[in-house]
């Protein structure tokens, strides 16, 4: 991330309100920045998000594995449709 990504996104995150930011006139100068009670708040959610992905990621990557093989199967029938096969009716009598 380059220096002025960071700073776009931590001034972003300051006008949404979930850091404040403090500056020191030191050399060089010092710039410090804190989560507010909304960024704690929002720090929890992500926190809660985290422990979800984790707790589920096996049934995750099993819905991956079931989709990537169904879209593989019609993406082979859209190429080469399946041939019908050969029946031979009978007429009764």
């Amino acid at each position: 991330m380059t220096p002025k990504v960071l700073t776009s996104t931590l001034r972003a995150l300051e006008r949404e309100g979930l850091l404040t930011r403090s500056m020191y006139p030191t050399v060089p100068p010092r710039v410090e920045y804190r989560l507010t009670g909304l960024g704690r708040e929002v720090g929890g959610l992500l926190q809660s998000i985290t422990d979800w992905s984790q707790a589920n990621i096996t049934a995750i990557q099993s819905a991956r594995r079931d989709f990537d093989e169904r879209t593989a199967r019609l993406a082979e029938d859209a190429v080469e449709p399946a041939r019908p096969t050969e029946e031979r009716f009978t007429r009764p009598g």
